[in-house]
């Protein structure tokens, strides 16, 4: 028995030495390869104004990487032109299970407009964390999903605004739906959103070289240790 513990702990040392430590930026698309589509109008003045969309991410290729992330960086919402102004590129107000909640402030002529972006998991993600567990340390990304590759990785959006704040979002509208009522036709144009999403990967760990003649060596011995025993 100690002999095969031996081995196991062995093989435990080379495949540790192997590992990976860090996450790298991939940006867009994943290692291996990324197919998208989008559905909604969350980020655009155009189409149906629902302040809601949807975005999946499929055809992932899992033997390109260990472990992949997917978060958005950079969120930013603005009604009086640039994203320029404290509030206007949002931070995160809580984080929950599959749930994601960004907040900020922006302006109008007629005051300032409370901003909300709710984030949410539908499938091929494990719950929000963050981005400074995994070793990933841009100033930028507040959030991160690990993406299991198996499925499409589904996330859905819901942009929102008010004139007043509310913890939970009651009373918001969606944010195009507030920027056109309550603005003047010479502030078209003023209404100004930015995102980027990107994947973050550890590489894929390889076996080392030798290993699989090592494992095959090891193996062969632990049937002569145990035939000398019985013997």
């Amino acid at each position: 028995m100690k002999f095969l513990e031996r081995i196991a702990a062995l093989i435990g040392v080379l495949m540790l030495g192997s590992a990976a430590h860090s996450a790298t930026l991939a940006g867009y698309p994943a290692p291996g390869g990324t197919s998208y589509s989008g559905s909604g109008f969350a980020f655009s003045n155009y189409g149906p104004n629902t302040g809601t969309a949807t975005w999946t991410y499929s055809g992932f290729d899992s033997a390109a990487w260990d472990q992949l992330w997917w978060g958005l960086e950079e969120f930013g919402l603005a009604m009086d032109g640039s994203i320029n102004a404290a509030g206007e590129t949002m931070s995160v107000a809580s984080m929950s299970g599959a749930t994601l909640v960004y907040e900020g402030t922006t302006s109008i002529l007629a005051g300032p407009v409370f901003t909300r972006a709710v984030v949410t998991i539908v499938s091929g993600g494990s719950g929000w964390i963050d981005p400074l567990t995994v070793g990933i340390t841009s100033p930028d990304i507040f959030a991160v999903t690990e993406v299991n590759g198996s499925v499409p990785f589904v996330v859905t959006f819901a942009v929102t605004a008010s004139g007043s704040y509310d913890a939970g979002g009651a009373g918001y509208v969606p944010f195009y739906n507030y920027f056109d009522p309550n603005t003047a036709p010479s502030e078209d144009g003023n209404a100004q959103s930015s995102f980027y999403r990107n994947f973050y990967y550890t590489a894929a760990v390889p076996l080392p070289a030798g290993l699989p003649l090592l494992l095959a060596a090891l193996g062969g011995l632990a049937v002569i240790r145990r035939r000398r025993t019985i013997a």
